[in-house]
């Protein structure tokens, strides 16, 4: 008959054991030093200054295609809804907080029949 301590300890070192070989397949890289040191083909390279950014680039590829996916990746995009709505709602602040300097016009009449 097993004693408890003994399947302690033995519960102990298979669980230093799982842990150490799972470490340790995380600390190996697939990045070599040859993959890094890899560079962009020459085909990709295209003249310009770097660092600038053409306002048009989408065109620059010439697909409609792709086009199309980003003109419907941005209609969709939540998040841009929500800044939309942000700037929507401050400037809706502005309006209200101006409006206490635009000129009141106060007009009241008043009807009354004569006898007569």
């Amino acid at each position: 008959m097993s004693r408890p301590h003994d399947l302690k300890s033995l519960f102990l070192i298979a669980i230093a054991a799982t842990g150490s070989g799972v470490l340790g397949g995380c600390a190996d890289s697939a990045i070599t030093p040859e993959a890094s040191e890899i560079g962009m083909p020459a085909d990709w390279v295209r003249g310009g200054d770097e660092g600038s950014v053409d306002l048009n680039w989408l065109e620059s590829f010439d697909d409609p295609r792709l086009t199309s996916l980003v003109g419907d990746a941005i209609e969709s995009n939540f998040l841009q809804e929500q800044e939309r709505a942000r700037l929507y709602e401050a400037e809706q602040v502005v309006v209200i907080v101006r409006a206490n300097r635009f000129p009141e016009l106060d007009v009241s009449l008043d009807a009354a029949r004569r006898p007569g």
